[in-house]
């Protein structure tokens, strides 16, 4: 999995995709994940961007980004990259993809919430601009911290 991030392939996500998906999911959020329901919903909106990342003809990350009506920001509901993948770049292109896409809507802000001891997604959104702007108490479901972040985009 060396050269992983040039042979990513990233695509809108398919109910074909959801097992991998949930699997990627269980490892990522313990206490915090998603049903099967809630990810086939949010597969269907009409106001989410759900994507996978595809590596040799498995999936090996997915990112949800939700789009609501008269809002300036796409809120990055949620990024997980499979435990092989991590460190490769994936996040980073997933990232690159938020941005690329909330372009594409007409929005100037990417907003997320970032469990507080989530260093790794953090120092990631950093690099990438992104600002710290609160700590929210008690936001997860086992009372753990979330750090609400923004990065502002630029218009091209």
């Amino acid at each position: 999995m060396d050269a992983l991030i040039n042979n990513v392939v990233f695509r809108k996500a398919a109910l074909a995709d959801l097992d991998a998906i949930l699997k990627i999911e269980q490892e990522g959020f313990e206490w915090d994940g998603f049903s099967r329901k809630q990810m086939r919903y949010l597969m269907k909106s009409d106001s989410s961007g759900f994507f996978v990342g595809e590596y040799d003809g498995s999936v090996v990350g997915y990112m949800i980004l939700l789009l609501r009506k008269n809002s300036h920001h796409i809120r990055i509901y949620s990024i997980a990259v499979s435990e092989a993948a991590r460190g490769k770049g994936v996040g980073q292109s997933f990232l690159q993809l938020a941005e690329k896409w909330a372009l594409e809507k007409s929005k100037n802000r990417l907003k997320l919430e970032v469990r507080t001891t989530n260093t790794a997604a953090i120092n990631l959104y950093k690099r990438n601009q992104f600002s710290s702007v609160k700590v929210v108490p008690g936001y997860y479901h086992d009372g753990g911290e979330a750090l609400i972040m923004l990065k502002e985009l630029l218009f091209e």
